[in-house]
């Protein structure tokens, strides 16, 4: 009879899991040494995906690396979080200096996937590798978190290296120069292939997206590459075929020197208007209109521009028909493309606006004065504002974790998404500015920062010749 009673006082697995779903990550961890039965709870694949769930709404519901892994998951992650919180040198993350290059770096981009949103970063040893050009006809491949260099070529331009951009991760990668030469690098061997038609003059812009013409046509992957030339034109190629551009766009852009693509065909261009004229284009085309059989031109119309030029524009992922730009009069102007009204004008800025960078409702604007703002769009208001540099912000950086910003005085700032109270007592997402990166000398940078790029562990930081790696620990 006692035997029977206590028996029916023990909890069994189901019970024991039930009570800890109550519990916090910290507490989880806690109760899994209490015992074996506790210990097999505790790590039940249920508890920890609804943690991860509430803490990255984003997560894939769908991911299947393995029931247990969701533990390793959140524990990963959080650590990667912290240390990008905290920021403390040689604890938090390691610098690197990439040296190699004998001129100015002109561009930067990864080369792997490794963004917030890999959900196979638990089951992968994230070694981000950053592809570089520069004014030494120099195309080089390196190692972000060794700071190595994986190869380099010197041979395949016979001038400045003016830009890069992704094909196909870990695969292949376009640079294009300031003769008109493009060429597709393989990411492993470094072997390349030279596009047979040259452009008319210097390649300002390269990126890649889906082959798709005709609205019948399905999407293949990232298969047609877009060159833009400062003369206004940008030629459409497929990576498959590289003897002949298969379309050209002529615009009448004269110094053609901003091309963002929306989605598989809304294609944004922007430079000086014609050769005669100072005012600032911006053109939309709808490139699915190129195809033979539509009786559409691919140009949807041409954005209304303020006399002041365009210095930067940005997608707003909340509301993917719209494009913000800014301007050098310190003006920020938002466009609805699909039909070429103005939603909303504002002035943050005393001088010029040098970065835009938007997530959800919230945009990051820089500015030449120094000053760093923070805007809820949809409220249409000011959020904050900032003033961690003492020299122009060139470039920002902004996901849904962090937000990092570099500029001419040499440093990086770094900055988390908290919530504050505005002065109406409501809460609202804010930045708190955290820590300053550290690491190297930069005597050699002489005009500082130009450009950061960043994925989920590693931000890297264009300086003069030199790349600066920052690793977050893994």
């Amino acid at each position: 009879m006692a035997d029977a009673e206590v028996r029916s006082n023990v909890l069994n697995f189901d019970d024991v899991v039930n009570i800890l779903s109550y519990l916090s990550p910290q507490d989880l961890v806690n109760a899994s040494k209490v015992c074996r039965l506790w210990n097999e709870a505790a790590n039940t694949a249920s508890l920890w995906k609804r943690h991860c769930l509430q803490r990255w709404s984003f997560c894939n519901l769908n991911i299947t690396p393995g029931e247990k892994t969701w533990n390793r998951y959140y524990v990963t992650r959080c650590k990667i979080d912290q240390g990008a919180a905290t920021g403390r040198p040689g604890l938090d993350y390691v610098c690197k200096t990439l040296r190699g290059h004998k001129g100015i770096v002109n561009d930067a981009i990864f080369v792997t996937t490794n963004d917030i949103y890999d959900e196979n970063i638990i089951d992968k040893q994230a070694s981000p590798v950053v592809a570089s050009c520069g004014r030494d006809k120099m195309v080089s491949l390196w190692n972000a978190h060794e700071g190595k260099s994986v190869w380099k070529n010197c041979d395949a331009h016979e001038t400045s290296v003016s830009s890069l951009a992704l094909i196909k991760p870990e695969t292949s990668f376009a640079s294009g120069d300031q003769q008109g030469v493009v060429n597709i690098w393989d990411v492993t061997t470094g072997q390349n292939i030279k596009l047979q038609e040259t452009h008319s003059s210097e390649v300002t812009r390269l990126c890649c997206g889906p082959d798709v013409f005709g609205s019948s046509k399905e999407v293949t992957g990232q298969s047609l590459l877009y060159v833009a030339s400062r003369s206004g034109s940008v030629k459409l190629w497929d990576i498959r075929d590289t003897t002949k551009a298969q379309h050209v766009i002529d615009t009448s852009i004269h110094n053609l020197t901003m091309m963002k693509l929306k989605g598989s065909y809304t294609l944004v261009l922007s430079g000086k208007g014609s050769l005669f004229q100072d005012m600032q284009a911006i053109k939309v085309y709808d490139i699915r209109n190129l195809a033979t059989n539509s009786f559409r031109g691919p140009d949807i119309f041409s954005l209304d521009s303020p006399l002041d030029n365009i210095t930067t524009m940005s997608w707003i992922p909340s509301h993917p028909n719209q494009l913000v730009a800014g301007y050098t009069s310190g003006s920020i102007r938002i466009w609805d493309i699909t039909n070429g009204q103005t939603i909303n004008t504002f002035k943050p800025h005393l001088g010029a606006v040098t970065a835009l960078s938007a997530v959800g409702s919230k945009l990051i604007s820089a500015g030449k004065e120094c000053c760093l703002h923070l805007w809820h769009l949809e409220k249409n208001k000011s959020i904050d504002s900032f003033m961690d540099h003492n020299s122009e912000i060139t470039d920002v950086y902004a996901d849904a974790f962090k937000v990092m910003s570099c500029s001419r005085d040499f440093s990086i700032r770094v900055y988390s998404w908290v919530d504050k109270t505005d002065g109406e007592g409501k809460c609202v997402r804010s930045l708190d500015s955290r820590y300053t990166l550290l690491g190297g000398s930069l005597q050699r940078a002489g005009n500082g920062f130009e450009k950061i790029i960043c994925d989920y562990t590693t931000c890297v930081g264009m300086a003069n010749d030199v790349l600066k790696a920052y690793s977050f620990q893994v």
